[in-house]
């Protein structure tokens, strides 16, 4: 069959109506109980159907129903409006900062941060990174600036 078909929807829509035939059946013969299978599918069927109307209605222009197509007709008003709420409420300063203080002392370790990164700096691994870059920024043809001032002069300002 074909894979639309198999949607959750359309499947859970074939169920309720199922019920519905079966309560309804049942309540043709007789059959203690049917009703309440009659109600259960009647009212899921009518939801569903009423579920798959309007969210066809969003997407798709249905001839004589007003408000049909509302998505493709006014996409540049609601891609707007969606724009406008993002930044208000999550670039919002104040959102930030909140957000900042809770998860960023979580993530770099706490208040320590300031420490870690000035032991990183001075220690003897970064020190030998600045030089062999400083090396060969000097050896390349952009260099020359750094030949005349000397590795040990831009070194303290790297």
């Amino acid at each position: 069959m074909h894979k639309r078909f198999w949607e959750k929807g359309n499947v859970s829509n074939l169920l309720s109506f199922l019920v519905l035939a079966i309560g309804l059946v049942g309540r043709l013969q007789g059959v203690a109980g049917s009703e309440w299978l009659l109600a259960i599918g009647l009212f899921g069927f009518a939801g569903g159907m009423t579920n798959w109307l309007a969210v066809k209605m969003l997407f798709d222009r249905v001839p004589l129903l007003y408000g049909s197509g509302v998505i493709p007709n006014r996409f540049r008003e609601i891609r707007l409006t969606i724009k406008e709420t993002i930044m208000r409420h999550f670039f919002d300063e104040e959102y930030l900062q909140r957000f900042f203080d809770e998860r960023v002392g979580a993530i770099v370790g706490g208040d320590e941060l300031g420490a870690k990164i000035k032991s990183l700096l001075e220690s003897d691994a970064v020190d030998a990174i600045i030089d062999s870059k400083l090396e060969e920024l000097m050896n390349s043809p952009q260099g020359m600036m750094v030949k005349m001032v000397g590795v040990q002069t831009i070194k303290p300002l790297v």
